[in-house]
């Protein structure tokens, strides 16, 4: 399945990425969930590096930085980062040993991006090279040599999508959002925000409902201990509803995921392990 779309024609194989070796690999072929413990995760954030506190993105990054708290989360603040560095961030981050105590890793990414494999370096608008492919992060992560991070989720959260603008008469709005790597590869989710309404994508609030649907939904989640699907499919429903278009109605956001996780994930309460 590509997502939450319909059945590829010719889908991939999910490429083997556990290794006996690895401590993080354990057999829980008869459990639901990954064994996910309190205090034993990573929370990385990207996005622009911005000083003022009144900027929403700087709310937004505050905001997730107090989730990353909640959650036991060890915080990997790489805003400001361009795109080299940030590829190069994720090599040194997936190979450091510490990353075999960890249960989780958790990245959101504020950019701007056209699409999943063109997304802005710190959205810095003097430099329209700067930018990755989410498609080279994720191959670095399950592939590079000595990688520390099999076997465990690793779930990422790009905050926005603007539409395509397709001539009329072609048949709607094309989803060039899709990313390979991630349909064939164990461990890996990665939700989007993909905006229809040409009208609001200028419009950061919608940006910023995102985050504070994922803060509060992942927050209720561990209280109520509900897996992260249902956590993830409320956060896209509220989100969706939330800015339906009341003469047309239809929904101008359309947020979706792809998802090649093993288990579903239940994040724990402090003191909860």
């Amino acid at each position: 399945m590509n997502g939450i779309d319909q059945p590829d024609v010719n889908p991939f194989i999910a490429r083997q990425t556990t290794s006996p070796e690895n401590p993080v690999d354990i057999q829980i072929d008869k459990e639901q969930y990954y064994q996910i413990r309190h205090g034993h995760g990573d929370f990385i954030i990207l996005g622009d590096e911005c000083k003022d506190e009144n900027n929403r993105q700087t709310q937004d990054i505050r905001k997730l930085k107090n989730l990353s708290e909640f959650l036991g989360a060890e915080l990997e603040d790489w805003t400001g980062k361009n795109n080299e560095e940030i590829k190069e961030a994720f090599k040194k981050f997936s190979t450091d040993k510490k990353r075999e105590e960890k249960d989780f890793i958790i990245v959101v990414i504020l950019s701007e991006a056209k699409h999943l494999n063109h997304i802005r370096g710190a959205a810095r608008d003097d430099n329209e090279d700067d930018h990755y492919r989410l498609d080279d992060v994720l191959d670095d992560m399950a592939y590079v040599e000595g990688t520390k991070v099999l076997g465990i989720p690793k779930l990422f959260f790009v905050q926005n999508i603007p539409p395509e603008v397709i001539p009329k008469g072609t048949g709607g709005h094309r989803d060039d959002s899709k990313s390979v790597s991630c349909h064939r590869m164990a461990d890996f989710f990665v939700s989007f925000n993909k905006e229809y309404d040409k009208y609001k994508i200028g419009d950061s609030r919608f940006c910023t409902t995102y985050v504070h649907l994922l803060d509060s939904e992942i927050r209720n989640a561990v209280k109520q201990g509900w897996g992260f699907f249902t956590t993830i499919t409320t956060v896209h429903r509220k989100l969706a509803e939330e800015y339906k278009n009341s003469q047309q109605k239809t929904m101008n956001q359309a947020p979706r995921f792809h998802s090649m996780l093993r288990y579903d994930v239940k994040f724990k309460a402090k003191n909860e392990n």
